[in-house]
């Protein structure tokens, strides 16, 4: 489901229509409907997208390196080794369309920085000297807002005044709930909103074939628990 979101839907695809390079730095909590954003944006346009996960360094770049050689349909090279992510990155550089406009997309960017700190250096080199004279949208998306700030928009960020958009994803508002529970009641929307706020995921696995109390004991409590065990 994806509701909501309209105005950061359209940032994206303002940075989509723009001639050039676009680079956008997505950031916010976990839980707030990130990846549903990009995923949504995404549809029907020739992207690249990266589910970062927490794998060893060199893991990242094999795993980076086999959808870009399938994205630019070069199956002839599937059994070629990189020594490095700036080698991956100014390769993938070099062998983009020059005719359309591409999205990459880089999710739980944050798990790339653990184990490759000086990450965010490459790509501002790589950036610098070759990205941003191609036709890409480049998407930074992280849910470590500490991280994305230190190394994407603070002052002394390797990729500071690299960005030609950021969007902050945060909560729901109130009216968005019956959004997502279009049977609701107006009293039980005000105890949703009291009980566990707009987070979208929450939201998400509300059953409104049920009460709010039996929602609360079944669909929330219970999942919420497996949720922050994770």
């Amino acid at each position: 489901m994806f509701v909501n979101r309209e105005k950061e839907l359209d940032t994206l695809n303002n940075e989509y229509s723009k001639k050039g390079a676009s680079f956008t730095v997505i950031y916010g909590r976990r839980r707030m409907g990130k990846t549903a954003l990009i995923t949504q944006y995404l549809q029907n346009k020739p992207a690249l997208y990266y589910y970062a996960t927490q794998v060893r360094g060199g893991q990242h770049i094999e795993q980076m390196a086999n959808q870009m050689i399938i994205f630019l349909n070069k199956p002839y090279l599937e059994n070629m080794h990189f020594l490095n992510l700036e080698q991956l990155l100014i390769f993938f550089a070099e062998h983009l369309p020059e005719n359309k406009k591409i999205i990459f997309a880089i999710d739980e960017y944050q798990e790339i920085v653990k184990v490759i700190p000086e990450c965010s250096s490459i790509l501002q080199k790589v950036w610098d000297l070759h990205l941003q004279h191609k036709p890409i949208h480049l998407i930074l998306c992280g849910s470590v807002i500490s991280m994305m700030h230190s190394e994407t928009l603070a002052y002394d960020a390797p990729l500071y005044g690299r960005r030609t958009s950021n969007i902050h994803l945060k909560a729901m508002k109130f009216r968005n709930i019956q959004e997502f529970i279009p049977s609701i009641t107006p009293i039980d929307a005000m105890h949703v909103y009291a009980s566990f706020g707009t987070v979208p995921k929450y939201l998400e696995i509300y059953d409104s074939s049920m009460d709010f109390r039996n929602n609360i004991h079944n669909s929330i409590l219970i999942k919420m628990h497996i949720f922050m065990k994770r």
